[in-house]
């Protein structure tokens, strides 16, 4: 079984895959987004609704490119931080 290092270093864990809304404030957020978002949708005709998912998916495609790279981020700022800290 490989280590979580070596899975991120092959390119084969993505955080984005693994996320939830453990935050009770971004789990609250979500729902009332996909509440209002239904909402919306039923003022609307099928053409309308089809041409407003589309824009909503395309929009939501880059949640998980964001996730990743606030990911990276924070992973080198943690490595960072160990290096400092063991290093002195």
């Amino acid at each position: 079984m490989k280590t979580l290092l070596e899975k991120i270093y092959d390119g084969e864990f993505a955080p984005s895959e693994h996320a939830r809304a453990y935050l009770p404030q971004r789990k609250a957020h979500r729902e009332h987004h996909f509440e209002h978002c239904e909402a919306f949708c039923k003022t609307l005709d099928d053409k309308q609704k089809a041409d407003f998912l589309s824009l909503w998916d395309e929009l939501y495609e880059d949640l998980p490119y964001a996730s990743c790279e606030g990911f990276i981020t924070g992973f080198k700022a943690g490595v960072q931080l160990m290096n400092e800290v063991l290093g002195s």
